[in-house]
């Protein structure tokens, strides 16, 4: 089972009008979007050294923190992404 979790580092008050509409998947430096069950069908090998992670959100201020937990086959990952644009990718998330 896999699972995505964003937490905004401001106080409850300013979080209300701010969201995350969107997180995916791409492949390679081209960025080609997959889904999670392409990466889960074809070995996660094939896809450890170059599976980028993409957030889409609305109403965060650029140079904003979203920290970030990702569990993915029974492995946890922590890390964040400073936000520009109302987006962030994280290049190669799973490279160890």
């Amino acid at each position: 089972q896999e699972s995505i979790q964003g937490n905004n580092t401001d106080s409850k008050n300013q979080n209300k009008d701010k969201q995350i509409l969107e997180i995916y998947f791409s492949y390679g430096e081209e960025c080609k979007r997959v889904e999670l069950k392409d990466i889960e069908q074809n070995s996660r090998a094939k896809y450890s050294q170059d599976v980028n992670l993409h957030i889409i959100t609305q109403r965060y201020e650029n140079g904003e923190r979203l920290d970030i937990t990702l569990e993915f086959q029974q492995e946890t990952f922590q890390t964040y992404v400073t936000l520009h644009n109302n987006q962030a990718t994280i290049m190669n998330i799973f490279k160890a």
